[in-house]
């Protein structure tokens, strides 16, 4: 019996997720960060970020960046979405000043959705054209992922440019928080997620 309820539990939520009468809702991809000894002073014609692999396909819908004091940044700084062969596949700018909402200590731009695809290696980042006194990252940070990716490391790199930074954080100062990223489950990933909700409830039965 309680096989038979889980069952018709699962297959409403299932019908719900088919017929996508509502969009889901977003996921912050880190939270809870927190500095463990390494604020990052970003030079002129620099870029940080981090590497990562979605364990499911995701859809991106924000890219966000740390205000370090929550007042606001003192420059204008591009921020994008790569794969690690040097492909840029979003982008947009994070304003100077508090014009970007604010959230839990990031500031976000909506983008055009861009699907991610699991096992995949991807790259966000951020870029600062010039020097700035208060625009700050975390080199060294605990922190949370989202279950639906994995967090590879910080990256970083000069050039001048906006680009893919290339190289791999040091150990003694393996993050760059730096920017952040919403995102959504694919329909079929959270098809999968009731499924197997399923079966371990019939396991447990």
């Amino acid at each position: 019996m309680k096989v038979l309820r889980a069952g018709a539990l699962v297959s409403v939520l299932v019908a719900g997720l088919l017929g996508g009468t509502k969009p889901a809702k977003a996921t912050v991809a880190v939270t809870g960060l927190v500095n463990q000894g390494g604020v990052g002073y970003p030079t002129a014609g620099s870029n940080h970020g981090w590497e990562f692999s979605p364990n499911a396909t995701i859809s991106v819908t924000h890219l966000g960046l740390f205000d370090y004091d929550g007042q606001g940044f003192d420059v204008s700084h591009p921020i994008g979405l790569w794969r690690t062969d040097g492909t840029l596949l979003a982008s947009s700018v994070i304003s100077s000043g508090t014009s970007n909402p604010l959230l839990d200590g990031f500031r976000y731009v909506s983008i055009p959705e861009v699907t991610l695809n699991a096992g995949q290696h991807y790259v966000i980042s951020y870029y600062t054209a010039t020097e700035p006194t208060s625009d700050y990252h975390f080199d060294k940070a605990l922190f949370q992922a989202d279950p639906a990716i994995t967090y590879l490391g910080g990256r970083y790199g000069g050039g001048g440019a906006f680009q893919l930074p290339s190289y791999i954080a040091l150990p003694t100062h393996p993050d760059r928080f730096g920017p952040n990223f919403q995102f959504v489950p694919e329909p079929a990933t959270l098809l999968l997620l009731a499924l197997g909700g399923l079966a371990l409830m019939r396991q447990r039965s």
